[in-house]
């Protein structure tokens, strides 16, 4: 048999075409002169178009910085470039060269066949080059761009350096950072106000906040604008925490107690004397609980004498000594215990070094 192109006998022909000719009109395996592969010139994310994407399983900030990760990425995207005609496969054997820290050179070996009939071998050459441009989040970051307002606050106290903390382990243990930002925070009085870039993060944190920490959340909205006809609205959502926090002490019934877990519409606590775990309802605490304060509260009182039912104390401020009733883990040999004072009555905390 002959080939009808160039007259070349062989038993191995396609369509009446040596494989050389058949070549010539059908390349099967074509690649572009260069492949460009798109980063956030900011945080470093791979892109495609404005959306921030996954190449090669790689995905995340700054993943271009890891040769590894550099690597893999380039051969993915060489791969996904080569176009491959139909009937026809290929086995890509490629390999990377830097040129600079932006460009690498790609070196293919293509192992091409026709219709399960093996053809031969195409060298392919291409450079891999690392744009760059801005991703969605890291431009709307740049422009304190936000959808809500997240706004804290606590009944009848300020917010300290403590609840800050708290929240903000909430807050950043609640926030889809891939996707959403905190634009800015502002200590403002009496508490703080979060900027968030996302709607969905800023109810996710109230509610979570609601749920965990026994806060009241309230939403509102005020219209900023509109988009494609259709009226664009900012969301705000008032976060109240309780006036009182885990640790906290307060009487009840003339008995002390200490929070120990706060959750939506329930308070647990500590009945200090009899060491016993309690639970009042968040109108509970509202209504029938003097609240004292925390740990700033606690002050030490020397122990005077102890007998099996009462316990001699001195008082810190006059000094005057006073019988109280002695709780079960009061142990003998104490020579100093924690002490709360409330309109002018005395109330025994602990001991020195025990939470």
């Amino acid at each position: 048999m002959y080939c009808i192109e160039c007259g070349a006998e062989g038993d191995a022909l396609i369509g009446s075409l040596c494989s050389k000719c058949f070549l010539k009109r059908h390349p099967l395996v074509t690649l572009s002169q260069t492949v460009d592969i798109t980063v956030c010139a900011h945080c470093g994310s791979l892109m495609k178009g404005n959306k921030v994407v996954e190449i090669g399983g790689v995905k995340g900030e700054g993943v271009v910085d890891d040769p590894a990760a550099r690597d893999i990425i380039a051969r993915a995207s060489v791969e996904a470039a080569v176009k491959i005609e139909e009937d026809a496969e290929a086995d890509l054997d490629i390999s990377l060269e830097e040129l600079d820290e932006r460009n690498m050179r790609a070196n293919i070996v293509a192992n091409m066949s026709f219709q399960g009939q093996p053809i031969a071998e195409r060298a392919l050459t291409t450079v891999v080059r690392f744009k760059n441009s801005v991703c969605v989040k890291c431009s709307r970051q740049k422009g304190f761009y936000f959808e809500a307002v997240l706004q804290l606050r606590a009944d009848g106290r300020a917010l300290e350096d403590e609840d800050f903390n708290s929240l903000e382990t909430v807050i950043r243990s609640t926030l889809d950072e891939t996707k959403g930002f905190i634009s800015k925070v502002e200590h403002v009085r009496g508490g703080y106000d979060y900027y968030l870039s996302a709607t969905s993060d800023a109810k996710g944190i109230a509610l979570r906040m609601a749920k965990d920490m026994g806060a009241k959340v309230t939403e509102s909205n005020s219209l900023v604008g509109r988009k494609d006809g259709n009226d664009m609205y900012r969301l705000t959502y008032a976060v109240r925490l309780p006036a009182y926090r885990v640790g906290d002490f307060f009487v009840i019934d003339d008995s002390l107690g200490r929070v120990t877990a706060v959750s939506k519409g329930r308070v647990t606590y500590l009945e200090v004397m009899s060491g016993r775990r309690m639970g009042l309802t968040a109108d509970d605490m509202e209504r029938k609980v003097s609240l004292i304060g925390g740990r700033s509260h606690l002050r030490l009182a020397v122990v005077v004498s102890m007998s099996k039912d009462e316990v001699q104390v001195m008082d810190p401020d006059d000094f005057k000594t006073l019988d109280l009733k002695r709780p079960p883990w009061l142990e003998e040999g104490i020579n100093e215990v924690e002490i709360v004072k409330y309109e002018g009555t005395m109330y025994l905390a602990g001991v020195p070094g025990n939470k």
